[in-house]
């Protein structure tokens, strides 16, 4: 349970100078919050995983005036796409492979001119996907978006948890923590920590006052994801 512990350390949300805000979904699955930077230039939004639900990439548009660069080998297209959103019938992995289907976030950057960049925005909801590709990102990649909104899975045995610890001890080391949400379309747990859960990030360089968010979640901003049960109810880190 060493691993567990470690985690829990991992996964505790922090306010800092900004103010939190709901972007996407204001009722159910596909909004996340994020931190509002105020006069903050994005440059683009990358979507991972996108399912033709785009209500997060239309309000980053609204908010930021922003392009989206949209990734998902499980759909064709996007119904009714905006000019901003840019698909991709294309997944994402920690290597190219060869029939093109997948290739790496490095790759994505690079395709679309953003390699000099350093102002990007990532969302990754990808099933379960998200630990090869995070485990295998160059730090100077990741460095290369200013927040970023996860959905992790942390199904599996339980030989999978040092792999989850790596990745968080990975993304902690230039990014804090500013928001967890259980999606309690699963409700099993490893002891407090659901076993799918909503991670929100800001690059540490962003910000300067960072402390312990010192309250039991969800908070006012949270929407259930499925609204047939109640909310998971969280506060490991709560003194």
């Amino acid at each position: 349970m060493q691993y567990i512990d470690r985690i829990s350390k991992l996964l505790v949300p922090h306010n800092t100078e900004f103010k939190k805000i709901r972007i996407g979904s204001q009722d159910g699955d596909g909004g996340y919050i994020v931190s509002d930077i105020p006069d903050y230039k994005y440059s683009a939004l990358y979507s991972y995983g996108c399912n033709d639900e785009i209500t997060f990439e239309k309000s980053f548009y609204e908010l930021y005036k922003v392009d989206s660069y949209t990734y998902d080998h499980t759909i064709d297209n996007i119904t009714n796409k905006p000019e901003y959103i840019h698909f991709f019938k294309q997944g994402v992995a920690s290597t190219k492979r060869e029939d093109e289907v997948f290739d790496t976030i490095d790759n994505h950057i690079i395709n679309n001119n953003h390699e000099n960049l350093n102002n990007l925005f990532l969302q990754m909801d990808i099933e379960g996907s998200e630990w090869e590709v995070l485990f295998k990102i160059p730090d100077e990649t990741l460095l290369k978006f200013s927040q970023m909104s996860i959905e992790f899975h942390m199904w599996g045995p339980m030989n999978n948890i040092p792999l989850f610890t790596h990745v968080f001890e990975k993304i902690n080391k230039h990014f804090v923590c500013t928001h967890v949400h259980g999606n309690n379309f699963c409700i099993e747990r490893y002891n407090e920590i659901p076993k799918v859960i909503e991670v929100s990030y800001i690059r540490r360089d962003l910000v300067k006052d960072i402390y312990i968010d010192n309250r039991v979640y969800p908070t006012e901003l949270d929407k259930v994801n499925n609204t047939h049960f109640k909310d998971l109810k969280m506060g490991w880190w709560v003194n």
